[in-house]
């Protein structure tokens, strides 16, 4: 098989792509047919578009998956126009394990551990010693 663009070298299965610069207005199917057209391609298919979470309005990039013998043919689209913007094609990177995000930050760095602002932890087994702790911070037991 011959390669296909890029490291790694083509694929048994369908390429993905990523597609960026796409203007906010543009639909899934609009894209799909704009590069069957332009790139006289067949195998375009499963174009997704993602959106913003908070707004629901689209992020101006997009992903689809193309038969690796056409990767070339779109790749050399790069540049072309679609609602004045031009386009960036590029085979889009293996998606990374998210793991679990609850801690560390979006690199997967620990986070530092949390520390309380008021100095050691402290015993919060007995409210009477947690009491004692305070009064004697006052002074003594005036009340």
């Amino acid at each position: 098989m011959a390669d296909a663009g890029f490291e790694g070298g083509a694929s048994a299965g369908p390429t993905r792509i990523y597609v960026g610069n796409v203007p906010w207005r543009c639909s899934p199917e609009e894209l799909e047919s704009f590069l069957r057209e332009k790139g006289n391609l067949s195998s375009v298919s499963g174009v997704s578009i993602p959106v913003d979470n908070e707004t629901g309005r689209p992020r101006g990039f997009a992903f689809l998956t193309v038969d690796p013998s056409e990767v070339d043919a779109l790749l050399n689209m790069t540049g072309a126009e679609l609602g004045g913007r031009p386009l960036t094609l590029r085979v889009a990177n293996p998606r990374q394990p998210s793991g679990d995000r609850r801690y560390g930050d979006r690199e997967g760095r620990p986070s530092r551990p949390r520390r309380d602002f008021d100095g050691p932890r402290r015993d919060y087994s007995s409210p009477r010693r947690e009491y004692d702790n305070y009064s004697s911070r006052r002074g003594g037991d005036d009340m």
